[in-house]
């Protein structure tokens, strides 16, 4: 299932009610109450839900948690995760138009959170600053989260302002 977000919660609904198996795009769910719904349901007709992360799989993802693993950077303390973008204006398309499941964080937001878990498991606290900075926007267009690990962080960021080569990843 790759439709906008606000989509993805019935059809879901609909696959499982129906036995079927479901691969659907991030984010699956919009609210914790859905994604309830989704796992019980998958549960009682005995079908499998799975999310799409495809960014999981980027090389250079692939090789940082390498590094990390073997030790290789010593005993970092900072995590730093983007995915910028040059996007000033805003476009007619629906990540853009105000409602459950737009904007940058449920779209971008999703892929450097689940990174970030995957790689450093549940923090121990979060901190968030979520903005709509683009003349005439309707959604979050920006974000900056601080996931806490002891005295660790990691920080994940995106901003449709940003028109530079920086890289995804730095470890401090």
């Amino acid at each position: 299932i790759t439709t906008p977000s606000n989509q993805h919660y019935e059809m879901v609904k609909q696959c499982l009610i129906n036995n079927k198996d479901v691969l659907v795009e991030k984010p699956a769910f919009l609210t914790v109450a859905e994604g309830e719904e989704l796992l019980q349901l998958a549960h009682e007709h005995q079908s499998v839900v799975s999310v799409h992360q495809n960014r999981r799989w980027d090389g250079d993802f692939i090789t940082v948690q390498k590094l990390l693993q073997q030790e290789t950077l010593g005993n970092w303390k900072v995590f730093e995760s983007r995915f910028d973008r040059f996007r000033p204006f805003v476009r007619n398309r629906w990540r853009e138009i105000a409602g459950l499941g737009s904007g940058n964080l449920y779209d971008l937001g999703s892929l450097l959170i689940d990174q970030a878990i995957v790689r450093f498991g549940e923090p121990d606290a979060v901190y968030a600053e979520v903005m709509t900075q683009r003349e005439n926007g309707q959604t979050d267009d920006s974000f900056f989260i601080v996931f806490h690990y002891g005295e660790k962080r990691a920080y994940l960021r995106s901003n449709s302002f940003v028109n530079n080569n920086y890289p995804r990843f730095e470890l401090h």
